[in-house]
């Protein structure tokens, strides 16, 4: 599980709200979409590899609470399915 804000604030020696405005600046994203983009890049990169491994597992590996938010959030950031995703990077 990843540090929340304030355990990165903290961290930091910053107020969480100063440390959510200077990321956003920085990073034009929240902290948390910040790990949720790298959770799907790394997706990405396991749906590439030709790895069989079922999305039910991927998304707990990854950090998701279940299959289906780790699809709705994979769809929203890459613009379609995991399974589809797959299907078009074959090995």
């Amino acid at each position: 599980m990843p540090p929340t804000l304030t355990q990165l604030a903290e961290m930091a020696g910053v107020h969480p709200s100063h440390l959510l405005r200077a990321f956003r600046q920085q990073y034009h994203l929240t902290p948390g979409e910040f790990v949720r983009r790298l959770r799907i890049e790394e997706a990405c990169r396991r749906l590439r590899s030709g790895q069989s491994t079922p999305l039910s597992v991927l998304a707990l590996d990854l950090g998701f609470s279940d299959q289906s938010h780790f699809i709705r959030i994979f769809r929203s950031i890459v613009g379609v399915t995991p399974g589809a995703y797959r299907k078009m990077h074959p090995v």
